[in-house]
């Protein structure tokens, strides 16, 4: 009876080791589609990722390119998608792309309706890889047998009618009794030139209670579908802690405030300057970003957001830096990729946002940008220019291909180590 009572025991355990063996195959098995699923992710990709057009009810011809990031053969499809759909219309739904062809152009014709009301407008065209011996009319297989898809984005800017501003506000980062610069943006969503525009910055405490007032700078004139900035320095001769900042735009008897929280105090990451080095119009431009950290401690897992903004105060697109460690009281670089192969010489404003330990800073730059230089001004000093001719520079997916490496491994050694050798003891 006892042996009885061992056999079954024995085989109970061999059970529980045999499920859990085939619990680890199954959980590595499940995390290399996981990770190979993000890799799928870039086989596919879409340039521009998003295309702003002020609106017009005559027929615009516009192109984007399709991106085969992997180089292989593959069959893609094309459809509009969006509450203005209809207004898109294709050239051609579906292309069949070589290996040898990093990219494939599409043409599209945008008809918008009349009489649509004011604001922005958001359409997009999906471009979906669907396996190549798929029909591809059958658009409803393709949406469920596709796992890889890419969207090119249209952004219609309607006018509203008359006088009519709007805008956003960037407040860049300091310590106490540093200058800190507010920076409005204001933008003409009218159908008319909008003349003397003038504001104010309003500081207040955390009980509400006003610290100061500072005049920013004026706009003489803003033509329709247009930009510009109001700037106001603030010496923050205050204590640390958070202040609430109110921006007041005024304009042709209208008013409109900005407001926006920001921190004074030594536990931040100042944005320095940016480094644009190596550079050639139609290549991948590498933004080095330099932070200084005034924190006594190190700061883990710092992260920027870049947005490229254009004259007319559109972002046309944003883009993410790889996480970073920054140092106690010394410089850390940061730095993100900017894709200009569609971009044209001319202005353009750089909105850097630094995210770490659930607080940010953000300052933003202005740009020129030409054929083989980019210039970059803090807008706060207005002067300082970097630049360096050359070639642009590329992303590195090795690690991708590293955390493969490093789930295999670990899997492999779990199950050599501990779990075969128990089986077979």
């Amino acid at each position: 009876m006892q042996e009885d009572n061992k056999l079954r025991t024995g085989k109970n355990t061999l059970l529980q080791k045999r499920s859990l063996q085939k619990g680890l195959v199954i959980a590595i098995f499940l995390s290399m589609i996981l990770i190979l699923s993000t890799i799928n992710a870039h086989a596919l990709g879409i340039a521009p990722s998003r295309k702003v057009v002020d609106y017009t009810t005559e027929p615009m011809k516009l192109t984007a390119r399709i991106i085969n990031n992997e180089l292989k053969d593959m069959k893609v499809l094309l459809y509009p998608e969006g509450d203005y759909a209809s207004a898109i219309t294709l050239d051609q739904t579906e292309f069949l792309i070589k290996s040898s062809e990093s990219e494939k152009e599409f043409t599209y014709t945008l008809t918008m309706p009349p009489d649509l009301d004011p604001g922005t407008k958001n359409l997009s065209i999906v471009v979906i890889e669907v396996p190549m011996s798929m029909n591809v009319n059958d658009n409803g297989a393709a949406n469920i047998i596709s796992t890889v898809s890419v969207a090119h984005q249209i952004w219609v800017n309607v006018p509203y009618p008359g006088l009519f501003a709007e805008g956003f506000m960037f407040v860049s980062s300091g310590n106490v009794n540093d200058t800190i610069t507010f920076t409005g943006t204001v933008s003409n969503k009218g159908t008319e030139k909008i003349e003397g525009i003038t504001g104010e910055v309003v500081i207040k405490g955390p009980t509400n209670e006003e610290i100061a007032r500072i005049p920013s700078t004026s706009i003489s004139s803003l033509d329709p579908v247009n930009a510009d900035k109001l700037i106001a320095n603030w010496k923050a001769d205050v204590n640390p802690g958070m202040y609430y900042a109110e921006f007041i735009v005024n304009y042709a008897g209208k008013q409109f405030v900005l407001r926006k929280e920001f921190m004074v105090g030594d536990f931040s990451l100042e944005i320095k300057d940016i480094k644009v080095n190596n550079f050639k119009l139609g290549a991948i431009a590498k933004f080095d970003v330099n932070l200084l950290s005034r924190w006594n401690e190190p700061i883990q897992n710092v992260f920027g957001e870049m947005q490229i903004i254009d004259q007319k105060g559109s972002v046309l697109t944003t883009f993410k830096t790889m996480p970073v460690d920054a140092e106690s009281l010394s410089t850390t670089t940061i730095t993100g990729y900017w894709d200009t192969q569609d971009v044209v010489v001319g202005d353009y404003d750089v909105k850097v946002v630094v995210y770490y330990n659930d607080k940010t800073s953000e300052k933003i730059f202005r740009t020129v940008v030409g054929i083989d230089s980019i210039t970059v001004d803090d807008m706060s000093t207005i002067g300082k220019v970097i630049e360096s001719p050359g070639q642009g520079g590329s992303i590195p997916l090795l690690w991708i291909f590293v955390i493969i490496s490093i789930v295999l491994n670990i899997g492999l050694l779990v199950y050599f180590k501990f779990l075969r050798k128990k089986g077979e003891g």
